[in-house]
């Protein structure tokens, strides 16, 4: 999950660039009419995750209702959070939560990948999993830094941003 994606900026949605060349080649379902209740962290996962649309979500409704997450655990899933630095935003209130860098931290999103459950873990356990992989993303000015230098496609890169006190 990479919730600050835009939906018109990736190939799988049409876009002119292709920006998602293995995703193509994957069984996958991708959902290209989904949208954020905000555009910020705290605000848009709650949102994706509860039952409510845009327009009747508030995090006062969220708190007092069963996400989809506690949801699926309680139909027997196994349900995990792979989280690259933003966190869950108490989305994991009763799932397992693995937390493998912060906000500040230099880890590339494959860390994810690196870090679920093998094949054969998966083979032997008896509970079907649910997984979640959230993504740092393309969050701030600094997006430069999120993926290793050969990744670099669409040039020019900006690099030279300073941020500023307001």
């Amino acid at each position: 999950m990479g919730e600050s994606a835009r939906a018109k900026n990736f190939s799988l949605n049409s876009y002119e660039r292709e920006t998602n060349p293995l995703l193509k080649t994957q069984n996958i379902f991708n959902f290209d009419n989904f949208y954020s209740c905000g555009t910020i962290t705290n605000i848009s996962i709650p949102c994706m995750f509860s039952s409510y649309e845009r327009k009747n979500y508030s995090l006062n409704k969220y708190d007092h209702t069963e996400n989809l997450l506690e949801t699926i655990a309680k139909n027997n899933f196994k349900v995990e959070w792979y989280d690259n630095g933003m966190g869950s935003q108490g989305v994991t209130r009763n799932v397992k939560e693995i937390v493998l860098g912060d906000f500040y931290s230099s880890n590339y999103d494959e860390v994810l990948l690196k870090s679920i459950p093998t094949r054969q873990q998966l083979e032997n356990d008896k509970n079907d999993l649910f997984l979640v992989l959230h993504q740092r993303g393309s969050h701030g000015p600094d997006y430069n830094n999120r993926y290793p230098k050969e990744f670099q496609k669409f040039l020019p890169v900006c690099n030279n941003v300073t941020l500023k006190a307001i």
